[in-house]
């Protein structure tokens, strides 16, 4: 995040037709955010490449650490 951007203590993540908050620290990723919180999402390589743990952002700002292919 840039500074004097709000980095939320948690987030929202609809998966598998329900909506979970979960918890939500700087530095994590959505991928292991939902993770930590019981949830399995597709992935694969992790790493923002392959597209298997793509996601719709409904609001808010992303920023991805590495990013090849999403817009």
């Amino acid at each position: 995040p840039e500074d004097g951007d709000v980095v939320p203590d948690a987030i929202t993540i609809h998966f598998e037709g329900k909506a979970h908050r979960v918890p939500y620290r700087k530095g994590l990723s959505i991928l292991n955010a939902a993770r930590e919180a019981g949830l399995s999402p597709n992935s694969a390589c992790e790493e923002g490449f392959c597209a298997s743990c793509a996601a719709k952002r409904i609001k808010g700002k992303i920023v991805l650490a590495n990013n090849d292919i999403y817009t």
